[in-house]
């Protein structure tokens, strides 16, 4: 044979095998919509590779020379059957919400995906694409996985109308959502991403949604058409296409393995309240019948929807014990959950009950119908970390109250509260892979839903240079929604991983630096509140150190946490950390604590934001704008760490001087002080330049960047100084 032909030869037979190499056939039988939605990532995936694709339904596994994508649920016997003659490594038997990702064969290998129902074949699904993304075909390997916790949720707080607001909708966030809302495509978009980052679970919180969501035969006035918020207009919709908009939302959350329910303050009747005669007082009859109509309603309304949720309190002060807020509560939605458990016995339904200003053994008195009816789930939930998510990882509120109590046939959801911080994008997989791990065991909690009371989580709304429509909170915030979900999911999931993720999503910078960057500067808010400590969201936010002033009750006011308000503030509960005043007297009795006071934490705090600042210094150059954007908000957090923590030095000094009258004391507060303004000075700069929050409901203000930086100018006065005096280094003090 010639050399020519030779050459030849092996040419086309090279060309065959990348030819070969080159394609994927996806077989699949079960063509669900969230199998269809994990395959379109798969697909995705393996087009930006370079791979053709072909998508077959089949009954044997094709004998294509070309890599072969199986897809199936563990039921499925004659695919399992196929699978084994494979040679299939055996993964037992799955899990709800379980899969396992399987190769056979070496030359053209066969990739299996079996999930244990159709969560569990989605979440395979989208791991496999994830392996392609990241790793590349070639190197998926046999796997498997379940959930760690099994519902894993975002608390929502949906403002639906100025005329029926969720909570706390004074802010310009709220205010910019009312559309969003009433947006399906936001919707879509918003819940395939809360999918892949493997969250199930959607509580949307309003004081009373009922007038957007039923018609009543017996209250039809109540019904509200269009759409306003505090500009007008919004859309004009009427009430049969809003509910048929929620219908859609609901059943394409179902398609992506979500549940959707519904929870409420009570008892507020907002725009109902206009338009009848009903008071919004329990001991109204009609008020009674009206609620327990709109709950059988709103379930029958939307077949697809998971359940209700409620809360004793806010607004029943007319029913001044806990028997007569229970009594009501059950009278109303209790019986309106009953009426529709019994007509539809083969649904089942969430019930929630939030425990805030009731007991359990008056819960479980008046409810008893409900927790004995069969498909009916009858759940507590409870604020596990007050307001405070970004304090510790391991927040005692719950164990020193709701689990001496909680009756043994009773799950609590854990109410992850993040009312703190809401413009900087934050990223600590070490502190949310520990808050996993320390929420209570399997037999106490039902799931954990997490989101703020005062903002809304669906667009960002402050970034200065965005886009529009502005980018979903699951795009802009994504690597913190795709924590607090994963790690629901799968606690174990090293940090390796997200440093992979970090370099596909911004290739040519050294993603461990900005690992390591971003992490260490995400310290800085936890620590600042842990140590300054309030517990509700309208007492503290940590991004403006301000708040309503605590004392005023619900007369609130405003006010910036000045120096020597850090003095006598209580740290949080079970941090092991001593307030400052409490150390003053230690060391004024000859009684120096060594550990965990005022100066090892305020150390501990400079420590974190110079690592980050060293960091973000190597992550280098890139012309992608967000990840310039995500540096800036490093750089910030950092300082802000730097900020609280000379602040706390500075209280400290002076709490000392005050004490003592030793000089050395003074001279260091202002000092501390100094170098405290020095970095809120920079991380003032930084927060105008990337954000303009406008009205804050946290704060019942907008945002003003000069105050606060004269609030810290006046902080240096405050011990003693001035904001121009001269930094002099410490060792020459």
């Amino acid at each position: 044979m010639s050399k020519k032909i030779i050459i030849l030869i092996t040419s086309l037979f090279l060309m065959n095998l990348i030819f070969a190499q080159s394609r994927v056939t996806i077989c699949v039988k079960d063509t669900n919509q969230s199998t269809i939605f994990a395959i379109g990532d798969i697909k995705s995936a393996l087009t930006k590779k370079g791979f053709l694709i072909d998508e077959k339904k089949f009954d044997k596994v094709p004998a294509y020379k070309n890599h072969v994508i199986v897809i199936a649920n563990q039921h499925d016997s004659e695919t399992m059957q196929l699978f084994k003659n494979a040679g299939g490594y055996a993964f037992g038997n799955l899990s709800k919400q379980a899969y396992a990702i399987r190769k056979t064969g070496f030359t053209n290998p066969t990739y299996w995906v079996f999930g244990g129902d159709r969560a569990g074949v989605m979440y395979g699904g989208l791991r496999l694409a994830e392996i392609i993304t990241l790793d590349g075909l070639e190197n998926v390997e046999d796997e498997q996985d379940q959930p760690f916790i099994d519902r894993r949720g975002i608390k929502f707080n949906i403002p639906l109308d100025k005329r029926t607001p969720s909570f706390a909708d004074n802010g310009i966030n709220a205010d910019m959502h009312i559309e969003y809302v009433w947006d399906i495509n936001f919707w879509t978009a918003w819940l395939d991403d809360i999918a892949r980052y493997r969250y199930n679970f959607i509580s949307l919180w309003s004081r009373h949604p009922f007038p957007n969501l039923v018609k009543l035969k017996n209250f039809p006035e109540a019904a509200m058409n269009d759409v306003y918020n505090n500009a007008g207009l919004v859309k004009k919709m009427t009430i049969d296409e809003k509910i048929a908009m929620w219908q859609k939302v609901i059943e394409y959350a179902n398609n992506r393995c979500i549940d959707i329910t519904w929870i409420t303050w009570n008892i507020f009747l907002d725009y109902t309240k206009g338009v009848t005669s009903m008071k919004e007082s329990g001991l109204d009859a009609e008020t009674m019948r009206y609620t327990r109509e709109c709950t059988s309603e709103l379930l029958r309304t939307y077949p697809g929807l998971h359940g209700i949720g409620v809360t004793s309190g806010e607004q029943m002060r007319e029913l001044e014990t806990a028997e007569q807020k229970e009594d009501w509560m059950f009278k109303t939605y209790g019986l309106g959950v009953l009426d529709v458990a019994k007509e539809q016995p083969e649904r089942d339904i969430l019930f929630i009950h939030r425990y805030w200003w009731t007991t359990f053994e008056n819960i479980k008195h008046y409810f008893k119908p409900l927790i004995d009816q069969p498909n009916i789930t009858f759940d507590m939930s409870f604020k596990y970390a007050k307001a405070r998510l970004y304090s510790a990882p391991d927040p005692t509120f719950a164990t020193e109250t709701v689990l001496k109590t909680l009756p043994s046939d009773l799950r609590s959801w854990w109410n992850l509260r993040n009312d703190d911080i809401l413009n900087f994008r934050w990223a600590d997989p070490d502190y949310v892979r520990a808050y996993m791990f320390n929420l209570p065991p399997e037999n106490q909690t039902a799931g954990y839903h997490m989101g703020s009371d005062r903002y809304v989580w669906g667009r960002e709304t402050s970034l200065r240079d965005h886009s529009e429509p502005r980018q979903l909170q699951t795009q802009f915030n994504w690597y913190s929604f795709m924590l607090w979900g994963r790690m629901g999911y799968n606690p174990n999931t090293s940090n390796s991983f997200y440093v992979k993720v970090l370099e596909n999503k911004y290739p040519g910078v050294n993603s461990t630096a900005l690992f390591g960057a971003w992490q260490n500067a995400s310290q800085s808010f936890p620590l600042a509140t842990k140590f300054h400590w309030h517990d509700w969201d309208y007492m503290w936010h940590v991004e403006t150190c301000s708040g309503y002033d605590e004392k005023s009750g619900l007369n609130l006011t405003k006010r910036f946490y000045d120096v020597l308000s850090f003095i006598d503030n209580p740290t949080m509960d079970g941090s092991g950390l001593i307030k400052i005043s409490d150390y003053t007297k230690a060391v004024v009795a000859g009684k120096t604590p060594e550990l965990n006071t005022p100066f090892t934490h305020a150390l501990l705090m400079k420590q974190y934001a110079n690592k980050a600042l060293a960091e973000v210094g190597k992550i280098g150059k890139s012309s992608n704008t967000e990840l310039s954007s995500i540096k800036e908000d490093i750089r910030a957090q950092a300082q802000v760490g730097l900020y609280y923590a000379y602040k706390i030095e500075a209280a400290t000094y002076h709490s000392l001087y005050t004490a003592t009258n030793d000089e050395k004391y003074k001279t260091l507060a202002i000092q501390s002080m100094l170098r405290s303004y020095k970095a809120w000075d920079v991380y003032i700069q930084i927060f105008r330049t990337q954000y303009d929050p406008g009205r804050m409901s946290i704060i019942n203000r907008a945002v003003d960047f000069d105050e606060m930086l004269q609030s810290v100018q006046k902080d240096v006065e405050l011990v003693g100084g001035k904001h121009t005096d001269k930094i002099v280094p410490i060792k020459e003090l």
